[in-house]
Parts: C-alpha cells; structure tokens; sequence
C-alpha cells in the first residue's frame, strides 16, 4: 500500500518553509497556496540546475549528508576548542577583507547564541524545498517523497529543540553564507523572524515541534 504524506507533515514542511518566501504571501493566505503553486517549484529547480530525477535526487543527497554546513561545522569545531585569547590574536592576523574572517568573527561573537544544531536548518530548509519540488513536479512518488520529508524534518527535530533554535540557526546560517554580519542586516532579519514567529497566522504558532513523525 502506498504511504501517503498526513496532513500534518504537509502542515509542517510548508511552516519550515515560509522561511523561504515572502512573509507578507504566506501570513496572508495561508499555507496552502504554497503547496500547490507548481510555478515557484519549476521555477525553484531551473535556479539550481534540476532537470531530471537523477539530478533531484543528487541535489537532496548532498543538503542532507554535506550541503553548505560543511565550512560552517569545520570552522566552529576549531574556533569553539580555542581558548579566548588564541580566538582574538587569530582574528587578528586575518584581513578584514576576506570573507573568511568574518565568518569566522561572527562564530567568535555569536558562539554563546549558536544552537547545537549550527546551520543545518538552511540544508535542511533547502532539501525540503527540492523534496516537495520533486512530488509537485512528478519526480517523486507520493511514498519517496514522504519518505524525504520524514527524514529531513527528523534530523531538524534530533538538532534544535523548537522553533525559536531552528530559526536561530536559519538566520546565522544566512548571514554565514553571505558573510554580512552588519548590524543592519541582522537588525532587518531579526524583525522579519520575529514577525514569522509571533503573528497570530503563523504556522509556526500552530504546529508542535516535536510532533510525531510516525506515519
């Protein structure tokens, strides 16, 4: 018998992923216009080369084993065992122009704030992008797909205790793929995350983060 998706996991991929579309859409109208609009899926795939269900499926492979956390966990794991005065003589020697030392200041600064899960919840937002892509466009059944979903939103539930840690972790893994950690961006993001997670419409205000994922 073929596993079909509950109306719940579809409720709580399309929470996870308002992070990725326009805040005022989705507390407008809702959840389910997302789910069903195939244009922002076809449209989602041609950005990131996905023409086939070999190069879906390698897409999600590689956000759920490696994705772009890899610089992120490497350069955490050796900053986070550095006594405090090796962190600033380090940052020090770096030039302020490149890129890599400001990711690597903002890890300094925001180390005490960084959920244990790092930034895996921009991966795993990005696999559950292409997961539902790939079953709204005909490259996955109904059970592979359910079969992603689960997998995905279990590795976001086994690294952040609830929604404020995932959208802690969403928004310092896009400043650290951006390298912007001015106080402006973070001050515009920290009023965008803040209105997602606090408006009364928020899917985020209806569904548990540690709902059941037996299905």
């Amino acid at each position: 018998m073929t596993r079909k998706v509950p109306k719940e996991i579809k409720q709580f991929v399309t929470a996870i992923l308002v992070l990725n579309s326009r805040k005022e859409y989705i507390l407008a109208v809702g959840l389910w216009p997302y789910w069903r609009h195939k244009k922002l899926f076809r449209n989602g795939l041609k950005a990131r080369k996905i023409e086939n269900k070999q190069d879906l499926e390698e897409g999600l492979d590689w956000c759920f084993e490696k994705g772009g956390r890899s610089d992120f966990d490497t350069a955490y794991s050796r900053i986070s065992l550095m006594p405090m005065d090796s962190r600033q003589f380090i940052l020090k020697t770096m030039s302020q122009e490149d890129d890599n030392f400001h990711k690597c200041n903002g890890i300094h600064h925001e180390m005490h704030r960084i959920p244990l899960g790092g930034i895996l919840a921009v991966d795993m937002t990005e696999y559950l992008f292409i997961a539902l892509a790939g079953q709204r466009l005909g490259y996955l059944t109904e059970e592979e797909a359910a079969e992603r979903f689960r997998s995905g939103l279990k590795k976001l539930q086994e690294n952040y205790r609830d929604w404020n840690e995932f959208i802690v972790g969403y928004n310092y893994g896009m400043q650290h793929h951006s390298a912007n950690f001015s106080n402006e961006y973070a001050r515009i993001n920290k009023r965008y995350l803040r209105t997602i997670l606090l408006a009364k419409r928020s899917p985020m205000n209806k569904i548990n983060w540690q709902m059941s994922l037996d299905f």
